[in-house]
């Protein structure tokens, strides 16, 4: 008797709630860091930064965590330019090259190792440390190369990076000097 009596309170509590002619739909805002949009013709919208996109090159999808991204292709080789801003300091010297260093597949070096690696370039008033690293020989990045140039300005650090075959890379490092020394920063 007593499970025949729950069952008809909780069936009235489903039916009553079924009488109702409308469905009501809330809306909650939710706070969503927003990223760039990259226009194809220059830098980001509204953004601190611009600078002019290498010609020739195909705009890739917007990412999270990259402002910008291109691909040049010849034959079946390729390489990618990325641009991308992080607040403040985005690790030492000496992790942001053993970070790329890994990522050719090569071993990580201490402070001095980093130091010898990094040129101090200073392109349309801009002190930029610039790497250039030939992949791992023995492995999948043989014959690859990464080209960055890293930025520290306005709170945050910027990374200008170059990745590929080798070939490619080297002949486009004209194409990425160029993106570099169009870049204008709004007065902050």
């Amino acid at each position: 008797m007593r499970f025949f009596s729950l069952f008809i309170f909780v069936s009235s509590i489903f039916l009553s709630g079924c009488q109702r002619d409308q469905i009501v739909v809330s809306s909650v805002p939710i706070a969503f860091r927003e990223l760039p949009v990259v226009a194809v013709s220059s830098s980001v919208p509204d953004s601190e930064i611009f600078w002019k996109s290498p010609e020739g090159w195909e705009k890739l999808p917007d990412v999270t965590m990259r402002l910008a991204g291109f691909k040049k292709l010849s034959g079946a080789e390729s390489a990618e330019l990325t641009i991308s801003a992080f607040p403040g300091d985005v690790g030492t010297l000496t992790a942001n090259v053993n970070r790329w260093r890994a990522q050719m597949g090569l071993a990580p070096v201490d402070e001095a190792g980093a130091q010898a690696l990094v040129r101090q370039r200073t392109i349309s008033g801009h002190a930029f440390q610039v790497v250039t690293l030939e992949g791992a020989s023995d492995g999948p990045n043989a014959h690859k190369q990464l080209h960055t140039a890293m930025l520290s300005y306005a709170g945050k650090t910027w990374f200008f990076k170059m990745s590929g075959d080798a070939a490619v890379v080297q002949g486009a490092l004209p194409e990425f000097e160029q993106v570099l020394v169009t870049l204008e920063f709004k007065a902050i």
